[in-house]
């Protein structure tokens, strides 16, 4: 598979979605890590998981993850997600 060939995890994504309320906690916390930090996430710009964990968290109306995105798209440090 070439760089410009990307496959959606379909099936990491539906066992995500199985266990929910074993992984928000996790994404939640990885949005507090990008805010905290965000040099590494924004450093590899293959890098996507957080990408799909704003994705899950939108998808399950997760309402605790609004205030860190508000965070860290209003921080004055440019962060490209």
């Amino acid at each position: 598979m070439t760089n410009t060939e990307v496959r959606f995890p379909n099936h990491l994504v539906e066992e995500i979605i199985a266990r929910r309320e074993e992984i928000i906690p996790a994404f939640l916390e990885m949005l507090e890590d990008i805010d905290r930090n965000p040099d590494p996430w924004t450093a590899d710009q293959e890098r996507m998981v957080h990408i799909y964990a704003m994705y899950l968290l939108a998808l399950f109306r997760e309402t605790r993850a609004y205030p860190l995105l508000v965070k860290i798209f209003c921080s004055p440090r440019r962060i490209s997600v």
